[in-house]
C-alpha cells in the first residue's frame, strides 16, 4: 500500500448502469486462503494501533469496515483489542490457535479493498448468477452499489400504481440485495416510488422485506422469484397508510428524531432543512417554551403533539433524501420505513387537518 493511495470512500452508494451490471461487478473476487498469507498493514499511532490494510503476496489493500466487522465476528473479538496488540500479534494468535483454517475473502480488486471474511466456500448466492438473473429481467430499472453494506441493490418496477389527491403519484418497486463478498443475508423488499416534482425526481423506499432463500445456486430460481414476485395486498396496505397519514398528528419525539437526521444528512443545506422543518412545525420549541425539543425528556416527548401531519414528515424526508442527501442514508431511509409500517407516537390520540405538500425545500440548492 503506497503512500499515494487515496482512502476509498465507504460512505457514498455508486449508481450502475443496468446495462453494464456484469462490468462493473467483473471486479469482486472471491478468493480460498489462510490466514498465513495475509499480512496485517498497521500504524502506530502511540495510544493504540490503526488496522489499515492487508497485504497478500505482492499486493496491498485497504480493509473495508465489512473486513473488521466479519473478523471480530468470526473470532470474537473487539476493536478496543488494537489498544493493547497491533494486528500482526491478533494475526499471529488466530493461527495459534486455529492453525490454517482455510477462510473466504472477498477482494474489490478495482479500489483494492479486502471485503469480508467468512468461513470456507461460502456461496449461497454467487455473483455471477445474481447479476445474470437481474440483467435478464425486463423490468429492470436501476442498479446500485453501497461500499459501506457492501451490497449489491437493484429496482425492479412493479404494476401497482396510484394516486393521492393533492399529493403524489406513486408506484410500486421492489427491491433486491445482496452482498458481493458473501456475508450476510439476500433481502427482497417492496417499495413506493413517489413522483416529487416536474423534474421526475424520484424516491424509493423499502416498506416490507424479507430474507430470500433459494434451494439451489444456479440463478433460474431467484431469475423466476424476480419476474413473478407480486404483493398486492401490501402495495394496497401502503396506499392506506399514506392516506391515512394525512390526519394523524405527529409527537415531539418523532419531530425531534427527524431533526437530528435532517442535520446528519441535509449536506450542505442541513442548516436550511432544519429552519423550514421547524418553521412548518410551527415552530414546537416556542410553543412549549423549551429553547430545544431535547430539553423535554424521551418518555413527555412520546405523548405531546406537534402542528405537522405524519404524511407532510414523510414527504419532507422523502425530498431531503431525494434532493439533499450526499452520502449513504440507510438511517434516514429506516426512519421512513418505520413510519409507514409501524403506529406512530399519537396514533388514535391526536388528529390534524393541514394541507398537504409535494414540496418544502424549493428554494434550496439541489446536491450534486
Amino acid at each position: 500500500m503506497t503512500s499515494n493511495m487515496m482512502q476509498p470512500n465507504f460512505s457514498t452508494p455508486v449508481a450502475v448502469d443496468p446495462a453494464k451490471i456484469n462490468h462493473f461487478f467483473s471486479r469482486f473476487e472471491l478468493a480460498q486462503l489462510t490466514f498465513s498469507e495475509l499480512e496485517p498493514i498497521s500504524l502506530d499511532k502511540g495510544n493504540g494501533h490503526t488496522f489499515s490494510g492487508i497485504r497478500v503476496g505482492n499486493d496491498a489493500f485497504f480493509i473495508s469496515p465489512r473486513f473488521l466487522k466479519s473478523l471480530m465476528t468470526m473470532f470474537e473479538f473487539t476493536e478496543n483489542i488494537f489498544r493493547y496488540f497491533s494486528p500482526g500479534e491478533l494475526f499471529e494468535r488466530i493461527i495459534q490457535r486455529h492453525k490454517n483454517q482455510p477462510v473466504q475473502l472477498c477482494f474489490d480488486q478495482k479500489e483494492k479493498i479486502a471485503m469480508a471474511v467468512t468461513k470456507g466456500n461460502n456461496q449461497e448466492f454467487p455473483l455471477a448468477r445474481v447479476v445474470n438473473a437481474v440483467q435478464q429481467n425486463d423490468n429492470l430499472i436501476a442498479a446500485n452499489y453501497k461500499p459501506k453494506s457492501g451490497l449489491l441493490e437493484v429496482i425492479i418496477d412493479q404494476p401497482n400504481e396510484w394516486e393521492s389527491s393533492n399529493d403524489s403519484e406513486y408506484r410500486g418497486r421492489l427491491r433486491f440485495s445482496t452482498p458481493v463478498d458473501c456475508w450476510g443475508d439476500s433481502r427482497i423488499a417492496l417499495g413506493t416510488l413517489r413522483q416529487i416534482c416536474a423534474n421526475g425526481a424520484m424516491i424509493s423506499k423499502d416498506v416490507y422485506s424479507s430474507k430470500v432463500i433459494l434451494e439451489k445456486n444456479h440463478g433460474t430460481h431467484l431469475q423466476h422469484l424476480l419476474t413473478t414476485f407480486r404483493n398486492d395486498r401490501a402495495f394496497a396496505a401502503m396506499q392506506k397508510r399514506l392516506s391515512d397519514a394525512r390526519n394523524i398528528q405527529v409527537s415531539a419525539a418523532e419531530y425531534w428524531k427527524v431533526n437530528q437526521l435532517f442535520m446528519l444528512y441535509g449536506g450542505d443545506n442541513a442548516q436550511q432543512i432544519v429552519a423550514r422543518l421547524e418553521e412548518f412545525a410551527g415552530y414546537p420549541e416556542q410553543y412549549y417554551q423549551c429553547d430545544s425539543i431535547e430539553r423535554l425528556s424521551p418518555v413527555r416527548r412520546k405523548d405531546l403533539p406537534v402542528n405537522l401531519s405524519l404524511l407532510n414528515l414523510l414527504n419532507m424526508v422523502s425530498e431531503v433524501i431525494t434532493h439533499h442527501q450526499q452520502e449513504d442514508v440507510s438511517d434516514l431511509e429506516k426512519f421512513y420505513s418505520s413510519l409507514m409500517t409501524q403506529p406512530s407516537d399519537l396514533e388514535g390520540v391526536y388528529s390534524i387537518r393541514q394541507p398537504v405538500k409535494k414540496k418544502f425545500f424549493d428554494a434550496l440548492p439541489l446536491e450534486a
